[in-house]
């Protein structure tokens, strides 16, 4: 029945030339896939540190990357789902690995010591935007920034149980109030860095946030 159809043309209907399929297996699919995330995500992070989010449209973020721009939200759903796997990707490969959290004062000189990397990162405006959405109170943000952190606070709340033992925290604090406050206090201070730039205070501000814990969990230098 495939007489009248050119040998060339028969094998692509077919779906078999020298015994191989013509269509790309799963696996450069899969590959297309990543290639194309990577480069709106390079894309989107160029755009987002100079022109800003709300300046930033899906057709520039389409247009630098060489890409269709009505394929954006099939990888990432819309334009605030793009600015959260930016920050995440900036947050997952720019980790500082200190090792585990050792018991006591060393544990919180960890703790900030991470933090502090932030400080001057290039990327600290990108996650700023984040936070900015945090004070408008939109939940979106908050279940990610939830899930971002978790690790960590869970971290954060086993190494203050290992520091304390059956010593309460000071003021009625709970070990997970404390490392929420750890967690969050660290982000603000980073992100009013980014946007204002040192702070005329002599005390830095992470000094005074490390001081605060210490004196709630009675720690010593």
């Amino acid at each position: 029945m495939l007489d009248f159809i050119p040998i060339k043309a028969r094998t692509l209907f077919s779906g078999n030339t020298c015994g191989m399929s013509d269509q790309p297996s799963k696996r450069r699919m899969s590959e297309i896939g990543d290639e194309s995330r990577t480069r709106i995500l390079d894309a989107a992070e160029t755009l987002f540190m100079e022109k800003g989010y709300e300046r930033t449209t899906l057709v520039d973020v389409g247009k630098l990357a060489g890409i269709s721009y009505g394929s954006i939200p099939w990888h990432f759903q819309n334009k605030q789902g793009l600015l959260f796997a930016v920050a995440e990707r900036a947050w997952s490969t720019s980790k500082t690995d200190t090792g585990p959290l050792i018991p006591g004062i060393h544990g919180l000189n960890q703790i900030i010591e991470q933090q502090t990397q932030w400080d001057n990162h290039r990327l600290t405006p990108v996650l700023n935007l984040l936070y900015q959405i945090e004070i408008e109170f939109d939940a979106e943000w908050h279940k990610w920034g939830v899930e971002l952190d978790f690790d960590r606070h869970q971290e954060i709340i086993q190494w203050i149980h290992a520091t304390m033992g059956d010593r309460p925290i000071a003021g009625g604090v709970t070990p997970e109030s404390l490392a929420y406050y750890l967690t969050s206090a660290g982000r603000g201070i980073g992100a009013k860095l980014a946007q204002f730039g040192p702070f005329p205070d002599s005390v830095y501000p992470r000094e005074v946030l490390r001081q605060s814990v210490i004196l709630l969990m009675g720690l010593k230098e």
